[in-house]
């Protein structure tokens, strides 16, 4: 059987997870976001050459 501590453990394992694995999907759609406004920056600069 498992323990309590080990069940514990296992949460607090999977709770942390899901926490960065939170973060680093923010942080790729922040990414995403600045290199889509880059783009587009891009494209009306070189409209207007």
């Amino acid at each position: 059987m498992i323990g309590i501590s080990t069940l514990r453990a296992h949460i607090e394992t999977k709770h942390n997870l899901e926490v960065s694995t939170k973060q680093y999907n923010q942080q790729i759609a922040k990414h995403l976001f600045d290199l889509q406004t880059q783009t587009k920056h891009t494209r009306y600069l070189l409209e207007w050459i």
